[in-house]
């Protein structure tokens, strides 16, 4: 019996408890007037008494005004977001917008509004969600001919209103990707000098990092023309109705019938082999080495899902070499497929840090990175280019058909 009592009590103890604390936050709701959103601020120490009402989804946030306690939804663009009500006073709210949150770029009619309810009311604040900035991760065809088509790839490009080219030349005519992650632009006629491409949107712009029309000067190492041209191996052709589109000459790289485990490069028209030059300027030879990447145009007719292409200078197999095989998974094509350029020239960039230091005088892709510059390319910073197609595959290459051209270190646009 005494167990029974006092369980009762106990139980009757916290039904009066539950009730006077329900009355308590009644009483508390009605002396509380509407919420009020005064300013929303950045949390970050740098800009934490800037006020703004325009930032990105993903920001963390504080929202600050009078009556907010007791929140129970916050909707951006009349997206429902979660939040933690530990952080959440009666003068601030701290909460992370959602990355999922609507944007003017996702959904047109967005209503460009925060809303706080709360159990003792409800309000809005004029704050608008901002597209994510633009990004450039690569454009094919860096050096296309006016005319020709060049494309743009990257993600967030979202209400785009024009391309600069360099020497200011603006487009407004160009076909952006469904999924906003690339955009298709024909290079101006009136393209005249070199430099970067800037892509503006509604929101924001972005330049891409390596400069487009580059094909002579400082960092070319061989354009098959007039700089350095090629000293032995492959032949070379400006032949138009072969590889149409190019700058003059170019490197031609045709062979068949090369057996599973052939690394004989040196045999016909398997190998680029030029003369010395310098890749990177002598007084720029303490700059990073992940600032610089090789660069070069490919023009590959027949399907390629077997062999490599080794890249290496002055001929070192004992040093740092690249690997180039699209088909396997690099160069933004897919695992194991096999791999064609056939709409036109394509622009190939391979970082500097993408080298690998070679074990036993053989290519090595578990083999560590360089650090500095002078690791792949010595102390003077000049030396030839080799380029050597071996088949390090279990089948034959059965035919190979490909250009090459504007072999070239180039260094990121700061």
């Amino acid at each position: 019996m005494k167990n029974i009592s006092i369980h009762i009590r106990t139980l009757l103890y916290w039904s009066v408890l539950l009730t006077i604390t329900v009355s308590l936050n009644a009483c508390k709701d009605e002396e509380l007037g509407a919420p009020v959103v005064k300013q929303v601020r950045m949390l970050n120490p740098a800009t934490k008494d800037s006020t703004f009402t325009q930032t990105y989804p993903g920001t963390l946030i504080a929202i600050q005004g009078e009556n907010l306690a007791n929140a129970k939804n916050i909707y951006f663009n009349d997206y429902n977001a979660s939040f933690n009500p530990v952080y959440n006073t009666n003068q601030t709210i701290i909460i992370t917008i959602p990355a999922e949150a609507p944007t003017e770029a996702t959904e047109s009619s967005v209503s460009n509004t925060l809303r706080i309810v709360t159990t003792h009311g409800e309000t809005t604040f004029s704050f608008t969600l901002l597209p994510p900035k633009p990004v450039i991760s690569g454009i094919y065809n860096e050096n296309g001919l006016p005319g020709s088509k060049m494309t743009i790839a990257g993600a967030n490009f979202y209400l785009v209103e024009k391309i600069t080219f360099p020497g200011n030349v603006e487009i407004t005519e160009f076909t952006v990707s469904e999924d906003a992650e690339s955009i298709e632009v024909t290079i101006p006629a009136s393209l005249a000098t070199s430099g970067s491409v800037k892509v503006t949107t509604k929101y924001g712009d972005v330049e891409s990092s390596a400069p487009i029309n580059y094909y002579t000067g400082s960092g070319v190492l061989c354009n098959f023309d007039d700089i350095n041209t090629l000293i032995w191996g492959c032949a070379t052709s400006n032949d138009e109705t072969k590889f149409p589109g190019g700058h003059g000459n170019y490197a031609l790289m045709e062979f068949a019938g090369i057996g599973a485990g052939d690394g004989g490069w040196w045999n016909t028209n398997r190998s680029i082999n030029t003369g010395s030059t310098q890749w990177v300027s002598a007084e720029n030879m303490n700059d990073g080495i992940a600032s610089y990447s090789l660069k070069f145009e490919i023009y590959i007719k027949e399907e390629w899902k077997v062999g490599s292409i080794l890249i290496a200078k002055d001929g070192n197999w004992n040093n740092y070499m690249a690997r180039y095989a699209p088909w396997s998974g690099g160069d933004n094509s897919s695992s194991s497929t096999a791999y064609t350029t056939t709409t036109g020239w394509h622009t190939v960039t391979i970082p500097l840090t993408d080298f690998k230091k070679t074990k036993n005088g053989s290519y090595d892709d578990s083999g560590s990175a360089p650090t500095s510059l002078t690791q792949v390319l010595g102390e003077s910073g000049a030396g030839g280019i080799n380029f050597y197609f071996v088949n390090d595959g279990s089948e034959a290459v059965k035919t190979f058909s490909a250009a090459v051209d504007n072999i070239r270190v180039v260094k990121n646009i700061q």
